[in-house]
């Protein structure tokens, strides 16, 4: 069992298909080495995107050939499958549905979000009132500069949104806590992220905390757009809920495509 490198056990663990000890020997693997975890995310995002791919019709006059198997066969034994083995079908999942879709957009721009300017943004925007209803008439609103709903975990309701660039900035408050809310198309240069924060996964998408300035900032990627949320206090759950309500900018089915191909492309080094 040592011998066994723990990436080639990613396919049975993600599937719940490994034993006690075998499960110990993988997280133990992920706690120690930050590069690991990484690359179980990229492969359950890879997995859920190919999975939410829409089914194409069947051509008229085609009809499938069942196959049998002999009883006397072998028994099918648990799927220990490499990570190239993985990307591999992948890969070749997102080149059929190109082909069948034919050409499509270029791939996200890579974003290295500058979070001091970000941090610095918020506190600016906060300044424009001393509490959270004092002023909120006069800030600028415009919902159709972002994506995000105007609507966030019950009691969170949009305030301010404004369009600077190619990164839309919007605010929302409870009444007591405010929260901001960045975001701009592309894809996380996620190399770039400061050592000091935490690498973490939030509903199947791939996020960073940390604190700059002493202000909450989390950050992630969902449909080809870039979310960033800065807060104070005991933000922290209410931007974690925010993220799984993010739709991204464009759904589309060869936007996805395009983006999990080449973040895996990239990632393992394939391109």
């Amino acid at each position: 069992m040592s011998a066994i490198e723990p990436t080639e056990l990613f396919s049975a663990y993600i599937d719940g298909e490994l034993d006690p000890d075998e499960i110990e020997i993988v997280e133990a693997h992920l706690a120690e080495r930050p590069e690991l975890r990484r690359e179980l995310d990229s492969l359950l995002r890879t997995r859920q995107l190919v999975r939410d791919l829409p089914l194409l019709p069947l051509p008229d006059g085609f009809r499938p050939i069942p196959r049998s198997r002999s009883p006397l066969s072998p028994s099918p034994t648990r799927r220990r499958v490499g990570v190239g083995s993985l990307v591999a079908g992948a890969v070749a999942t997102v080149v059929v549905w190109g082909l069948l879709l034919g050409t499509g957009p270029v791939g996200e721009a890579v974003v290295r979000p500058d979070l001091a300017s970000v941090v610095g943004s918020h506190i600016s925007v906060m300044g424009e009132g001393n509490s959270s209803s004092s002023g909120a008439e006069d800030m600028p609103m415009d919902p159709e500069v972002i994506t995000a709903p105007e609507y966030m975990d019950g009691d969170f309701r949009l305030m301010y949104a404004e369009k600077k660039g190619d990164m839309a900035q919007a605010m929302y408050s409870d009444g007591i806590r405010r929260i901001s809310l960045f975001e701009q198309p592309g894809r996380v240069d996620w190399d770039s992220m400061p050592d000091d924060g935490e690498m973490m996964n939030i509903d199947g998408a791939t996020a960073w905390h940390g604190a700059i300035r002493g202000y909450d900032v989390l950050l992630t990627e969902r449909g080809g757009m870039v979310y960033v949320l800065v807060g104070s206090g005991n933000s922290e759950p209410a931007m974690e809920e925010m993220t799984t309500k993010m739709p991204g900018a464009d759904s589309s089915v060869w936007h996805r495509l395009i983006g999990v191909c080449e973040q895996t492309v990239d990632f393992f080094g394939l391109g």
